[in-house]
């Protein structure tokens, strides 16, 4: 990348399948939180170096679903180790949530294809117990 793709970042898009089936199709100005931003808050409490994989959150659609706002509030009364296991034990039984096999693939490139970060296949090993 030169300086001149720095403006270019917001057009890149971010596709995610999931055994070939598109779960995940939007571009970097869709995010909520855009990579610039994240880097400056995470870098806050986090080290990072080159290489490092960072992990930020993806659009709804792709599996895991916040629950709805009353059930939200009503969580929000409940111990942290609770709210967790209730909203992955929902989860769960979401037939779209990822299975032992499953194939994700994940492309990061401008739809000119000038910038193209690659592409990544990772295969789900286990499940949750």
């Amino acid at each position: 990348m030169d300086a001149s793709d720095l403006a270019r970042l917001s057009s890149l898009r971010l596709t995610l399948s999931v055994n070939g089936q598109v779960r995940q199709d939007n571009t970097v100005a869709d995010m909520i939180v855009r990579p610039a931003r994240a880097l400056t808050l995470l870098s806050r409490f986090q080290p990072m170096a080159p290489g490092d994989l960072l992990l930020t959150g993806t659009p709804g659609g792709t599996a895991l679903k916040a629950p709805a706002k009353i059930a939200g509030m009503i969580a929000a009364l409940l111990p942290p180790a609770t709210q967790w296991r209730l909203f992955f034990g929902r989860q769960a039984a979401n037939p779209r949530y990822l299975h032992d096999g499953d194939v994700i693939t994940a492309t990061i490139a401008s739809p000119d294809g000038r910038l193209d970060l690659g592409t990544q296949h990772n295969t789900i090993i286990g499940k949750l117990p």
